[in-house]
């Protein structure tokens, strides 16, 4: 299979962010508890805090996974039983990952079913994958199928993806974990005080939401493009974006479009200037990162994998074009400010 650029690292775009704003998200959690606790019964005021304050938990979930990979490999390794392997099959596997990305260790649990693999952290500067039985299966009666596969997890580890995402990622679980309670809390909420100030009240937290999935999915639809068409889904969509005439452009703007769906909501909920120029840096920093990706591609890559890239050099014209959007959305905003 031919290789190819990896995306711009937006989901590490989004952790810079995340992590300038430590302050701000530790007071927030202090004055929402506050509030949870101000009162007797739990009603409206407690629900809703306890909507505003999940959000802080997921920012704190990425920026623990980061700084804590230890911690997560012993967790992962003792979840999942992943250890070293003296199985003829591991060894092979262990051999086609050696040749993408020589240091990235294969563990394996052939008692397992329930994954085909995996990947995680051993360190800041290691990784490992994690098969299970079914890689071992498609390892030896369908190739392409474990190929493609392993280069979707490689894919990961070329984007330096792997401290956030994959096995035992404490932001995908607060990511999930926080879609099912914020829904019930806000329907809740709604149903004790139906006005329309309450719902607007809900949509400040909702929003939080937003930047984090959004550097989710394009981390995997890049590991995808990696990979090819066949390794997870929505496959439709991946086919779509792995053909040779696929257009790039959408994943070069979905994420500063995202920022001003972002900003779109935040008006409605937060007027200050602080929050508005805050959205103004997200899309500098995310015209930056498009007009400098051709000339750091294969650099990050290098980074990541400890291997030269083979993949063509991302096309300046289109990443420049694609920069003129934040840039725009960016200059415009403080216009008006």
């Amino acid at each position: 299979m031919t290789d190819v650029a990896p995306l711009p690292p937006w989901l590490w775009l989004w952790y810079g962010y995340a992590a300038l704003h430590v302050p701000a998200i530790l007071t927030d959690i202090r004055d929402h508890a506050g509030q949870l606790t101000e009162a007797p019964t739990f009603g409206p005021v407690q629900l809703t805090a306890a909507a505003h304050v999940l959000p802080d938990f997921i920012y704190l979930a990425g920026l623990i996974a980061v700084l804590l990979p230890g911690a997560r490999t012993w967790f992962v390794e003792r979840r999942w039983r992943a250890r070293a392997s003296s199985s003829p099959a591991v060894r092979e596997l262990a051999v086609f990952v050696a040749q993408h990305a020589p240091g990235v260790a294969v563990t394996a649990n052939l008692e397992r079913s329930d994954r085909v693999a995996g990947v995680y952290p051993a360190g800041w500067r290691r990784t490992r994958i994690a098969v299970f039985a079914p890689m071992v299966t498609l390892w030896r009666s369908d190739r392409a199928s474990a190929d493609a596969a392993l280069r979707y997890e490689l894919g990961h580890v070329r984007a330096g993806d792997q401290l956030m995402l994959g096995l035992g990622s404490p932001l995908v679980f607060m990511l999930k974990v926080w879609a099912a309670i914020f829904g019930c809390l806000a329907a809740a909420t709604v149903a004790v005080q139906p006005q329309r100030a309450t719902v607007m009240l809900l949509a400040q937290p909702a929003r939080f939401l937003l930047l984090p999935v959004i550097g989710l999915w394009l981390a995997e639809l890049g590991a995808g493009r990696y990979a090819g068409p066949l390794s997870h889904p929505p496959r439709a969509l991946r086919r779509r974006l792995h053909r040779p005439d696929a257009p790039l452009w959408p994943l070069l703007i979905a994420f500063p479009l995202a920022v001003a769906v972002d900003l779109a909501v935040t008006a409605a909920t937060d007027v200050t200037r602080t929050a508005r120029l805050d959205h103004v840096a997200l899309w500098v920093a995310s015209a930056l990162l498009l007009a400098l990706w051709p000339g750091l591609a294969r650099w990050w890559v290098r980074l990541c994998t400890g291997l030269p890239s083979t993949a063509p050099r991302p096309e300046p014209r289109l990443y420049a074009a694609a920069a003129i959007l934040p840039a725009a959305l960016a200059a415009l905003v403080t216009l008006i400010l």
